[in-house]
């Protein structure tokens, strides 16, 4: 309990005799200083435990205490014996009973009287809505719009409707009506404008997973996406080579081009000499990065009779043995996202690769070569020349593809940014709309 600046530790209300047996009614308290003020004279000991002066004062009598405890003897420094006949009452530190305050009690005495209470509004005691002061507007329920409503003040009145124009229809004949069609003309290919660099194939555009180039002997440009500006890069170690042997194990970049192998540190943009093992130097001279191909596990190059699966770890080319299929080239293989295939004319085979197996593949509509195949991301297409078309992957058939803007080009020429598809041979650059 706290009083002023002191903190009351313990109270007593008590009838005390000293000396010659004189009674003193009052109250003693035991208190402690908060704020330094002094207190008393001497030391009390109550209970056995001695408390200093500063912890002592006296309360005058009258002062109102509930409550009804043990007695307790009071010895003061004087040795003078005080002896409680009313118990202790009340208390901070050693012990009595806490009386609940009172909202409604009137008497100040009481010890449950609440000094101080603040006025409160009526509503904080009568909880009804209607005794808040400053209630707000509240707005009219929300109601559904109705397109046909012509009263602007009323509520479902639609604001600035747009004007939507009626079906265009002509009589066709007395019985009947023909609706004309309001779908616009869509164009598959539009002109694609580039800056920087204006005529190119895409057959030599490749990635290193964060840009696009485009290298063609000692043409070297990185492609800007979102500006759609080529600007001239410049490579150390290797200065001059084409795009189509560029390859990736997943994990590095290479380039290959018959007795000329690199490897590239794309972050100096280096290109160093690179040593492969486990090819004799008849088919190393040889070595071209379009020839290599993977099945999504393991890389292989394929280049006739020449048949290699690489050890990416110890950079390590081994002689791989195929079963239905012994000679062909890596540049014809293909996949539709789930299975690997070898296009090449009427040379058509599906891959187990699980028995390292090429089985015949029979295709309907047409015998396609896996070069010229390229893909949206949603449909896969061959395109040479005249002949377009469009897989039906269920019933393996090529279906012919009529493209508008663009009725005439070769797959091997179609290359992404990773967002869009475009088509480029030398002046010829466009972009693929897709519906």
């Amino acid at each position: 309990m706290k009083i002023g600046g002191y903190q009351i530790l313990d109270l007593y209300n008590y009838d005390f005799t000293i000396g010659t047996g004189q009674t003193v009614p009052g109250v003693y308290a035991l208190i402690k200083s908060l704020r330094g003020k002094p207190i008393n004279t001497s030391n009390i000991i109550i209970g056995g435990v001695v408390y200093p002066a500063s912890y002592v004062s006296f309360i005058p009598d009258g002062t109102s205490f509930k409550g009804t405890f043990g007695d307790k003897t009071i010895t003061v420094a004087n040795n003078d014996t005080v002896t409680i006949t009313n118990g202790i009452i009340g208390g901070g530190g050693g012990g009595g009973t806490q009386v609940q305050a009172n909202w409604t009690e009137e008497d100040s005495s009481d010890p449950s009287y609440i000094q101080n209470k603040p006025t409160l509004a009526e509503v904080a005691t009568s909880g009804d809505y209607d005794d808040l002061e400053n209630k707000p507007t509240i707005p009219a329920p929300q109601v559904q719009s109705d397109w046909n409503e012509t009263d602007i003040d009323d509520p479902s009145y639609i604001k600035n409707k747009p004007t939507i124009p009626s079906t265009n229809v002509e009589k066709y004949n007395t019985t009947s009506l023909k609706t004309k069609s309001m779908k616009p003309n869509f164009i598959d290919w539009i002109a694609k404008t580039w800056t920087g660099l204006t005529s190119f194939g895409g057959s030599s555009v490749w990635t290193d997973g964060d840009n696009i180039y485009y290298s063609n002997g000692s043409t070297q440009y990185v492609l800007d996406v979102k500006t759609g500006t080529w600007s001239a890069k410049t490579w150390s170690g290797l200065t001059s080579f084409y795009g189509n042997n560029i390859w990736t194990d997943g994990k590095d970049i290479y380039y290959d081009n018959e007795n000329i192998h690199y490897v590239l540190d794309v972050n100096t943009a280096t290109w160093s000499i690179n040593t492969w093992t486990g090819l004799p130097s008849s088919v190393l001279e040889n070595l071209q990065g379009r020839m290599i191909w993977t099945d999504g596990a393991d890389i292989y190059y394929s280049n006739g009779n020449d048949q290699y699966i690489l050890d990416v770890e110890t950079s390590t080319w081994s002689a791989k043995t195929w079963s239905g299929l012994t000679s062909f080239y890596g540049n014809y293989i293909w996949t539709d996202g789930n299975n690997i295939y070898y296009s090449n004319g009427n040379d058509q085979y599906i891959l187990n690769v699980e028995t390292d197996t090429w089985s015949n593949k029979t295709w309907s509509g047409y015998n396609v070569y896996g070069s010229s195949i390229w893909t949206d991301g949603d449909n896969i297409y061959y395109s040479v020349g005249a002949n377009q078309y469009v897989l039906d992957i269920e019933t393996s058939t090529w279906i012919p593809k009529t493209w508008t803007g663009l009725t005439s080009f070769n797959g091997i020429n179609t290359w992404t940014d990773g967002e869009d598809i475009y088509y480029s041979v030398d002046a010829n650059q466009y972009k693929l709309n897709r519906r």
